[in-house]
């Protein structure tokens, strides 16, 4: 048995971009990728989904027409019915291999919150269920390891792509001591939850950057860029190079894609929390907020990253404990610092946002929802940044596992784990937009006391709230003698959401006080959201 990688892209759109003499070069890239895969004891099969040629020995009928997120999906599906792959790897970014657009879970009402109209994201491909738009939970909950190896879009310059599949070619495991420098930085404004990130990781929560004061052009700053593991948990916006820190008013920039340049390490891990942390844009485009800058995920793939971690839109981060984005990007590094690939640890931390939360009793809200879809890996899936502290199974006498031992016991992780998604997905709530409300005075006053967290200048209007009904079966476990209808339960809650926006700088700031109680309105659950 062999591990398999099924790689993936779109020839037509790649020789839209680029020369025959591009094309070429990229060809040779990738067949090398492949051989050193191969050397791993990783089969790779790279095809384009639109070329027939590419298409016809695996019995699947190619791409045609216009090129879009759900015929590319389709195809995967049927490949990987074929192949069952370990690891599937999108190459190109969005103008080659398109990312869907899924409805936003958190929109808000009348402008006044998030104003994402939709969610990019690869979910769906990161899915084995069929796409379906008007059920999320074709979608939702992934169940396949899955990243996207991007190149620039609008740019016919090939060494975006080129720089990282060579990194993707020579790649080794490192020790865990090459990931013990770390660049941790938060805003100022929410340090006590970026703290507890931090703690998390088992990191001296002392190391961590607060922005103001360390900023691009601190010195302790930009002597950390060499750091092999990083956590940024600051402000993005579209379309822009840059990241920002944030204390009151102050929003003061914490990072360039300019003055990373010549600083990012080789075999770097990065996840972020940053809004639009991972929208990979057009720096010529028209809407670039500093024209001829690249984004800061692509110029640390350039560099030499193994993997950037990041959101496509508006993300949610907690002000003063870890929520929804700072448990998705926490979870990811220390799975990585585990020995965990990078495909892997994506995986598991967006299943164990949805796991923890059945776990506790709670049911998904919207912005935990919207935070399962926004979040991508740039990078290739199958890299093993560290190398585990034992081996991956036993071995007698102390030999290396042979490779078709260490693919049996990844197909079992991967059984595993497309299992886990599939009793997610079963567990997922309905939900249900309440019109007209009537808002209990407690609720309500609740509201108005949470907001208080969410600091000055911002709005909200308590008076019209929107209101979610939610409802789901528990299967529960069941005694010898009970009837068989007293397996299955249901839960009805409703879900309040009350959401105001500030623009006082380069970073439009929304903020989301949510309340959940059970049906006779008793208080289960509440949480105030920062985007970030």
């Amino acid at each position: 048995m062999q591990s398999i990688k099924l790689s993936v892209t779109c020839r037509r759109q790649l020789e839209r971009k680029y020369d025959a003499k591009a094309i070429k070069r990229i060809t040779g890239a990738v067949a090398r990728w492949v051989a050193a895969d191969a050397a791993r004891g990783i089969r790779t099969i790279h095809v384009a989904v639109d070329d027939p040629s590419d298409m016809h020995p695996f019995r699947v009928a190619p791409v045609t027409g216009a090129i879009t997120a759900e015929k590319v999906k389709r195809a995967i599906d049927a490949l990987a019915a074929g192949l069952t792959p370990d690891y599937i790897v999108i190459i190109g970014s969005g103008d080659v291999v398109p990312l869907f657009d899924v409805p936003n879970p958190t929109l808000g009402n009348d402008g006044d919150g998030d104003t994402d109209t939709v969610v990019p994201t690869d979910n769906p491909y990161a899915s084995s269920r069929p796409f379906d738009r008007r059920k999320r939970s074709s979608y939702l909950v992934p169940d396949r390891v899955l990243g996207r190896i991007p190149d620039l879009p609008g740019s016919s310059d090939p060494e975006w792509l080129l720089r990282y599949l060579a990194v993707a070619t020579a790649w080794k495991p490192r020790s865990p001591a090459s990931y013990a420098q770390d660049l941790l930085v938060c805003c100022d404004a929410w340090k006590k939850s970026g703290r507890a990130c931090v703690e998390y990781l088992a990191r001296d929560a002392a190391t961590m950057l607060t922005c103001p004061p360390s900023g691009d052009s601190s010195r302790r700053m930009q002597r950390q860029h060499a750091a092999r593991l990083q956590m940024i948990k600051c402000h993005g916006a579209p379309n822009d190079s840059w990241f920002y820190g944030q204390r009151g008013y102050d929003y003061p920039d914490v990072m360039r894609s300019t003055s990373l340049a010549s600083r990012t390490r080789k075999a770097t891990v990065v996840g972020s929390m940053c809004c639009f942390g991972a929208n990979i844009f057009d720096p010529l485009d028209p809407a670039a907020q500093h024209p001829g800058e690249p984004p800061i995920s692509s110029v640390y793939l350039r560099q030499g990253a193994f993997g950037f971690l990041g959101s496509t839109c508006t993300a949610w981060v907690g002000l003063d404990s870890m929520l929804c984005s700072d448990w998705i990007v926490a979870a990811f590094l220390k799975s990585v610092l585990g020995g965990a690939s990078l495909g892997r640890a994506t995986l598991e931390a967006r299943q164990n946002v949805a796991r923890w939360s059945q776990q506790q009793g709670d049911q998904l809200d919207s912005a935990d929802e919207k935070t399962l879809l926004q979040f991508v890996l740039l990078g290739d899936p199958s890299i093993h940044p560290v190398k585990g502290s034992r081996p991956v199974i036993p071995t007698n006498g102390g030999a290396p596992a042979p490779s078709a031992a260490i693919a049996l016991a990844r197909r079992q992780r991967r059984a595993t784990s497309h299992q886990l998604g599939a009793m997610l997905t079963a567990a997922m709530p309905n939900r249900r937009v309440v019109k007209e409300p009537a808002v209990p005075g407690d609720v309500e006053g609740l509201a108005r006391r949470l907001s208080e967290r969410a600091g000055a200048g911002f709005q909200f209007r308590f008076s019209s709230p929107q209101v979610e009904r939610v409802t789901s079966k528990i299967r529960q476990p069941q005694a010898i003698a009970a009837p068989a209808a007293a397996a299955v339960v249901g839960r009805d809650s409703l879900q309040y959401y009350w959401a105001a926006r500030r623009e006082q700088g380069p970073v439009p700031e929304v903020r989301i006080v949510s309340i959940q109680t059970d049906a006779q309105g008793n208080v289960l659950r509440t949480q105030v959201l920062a985007s970030s």
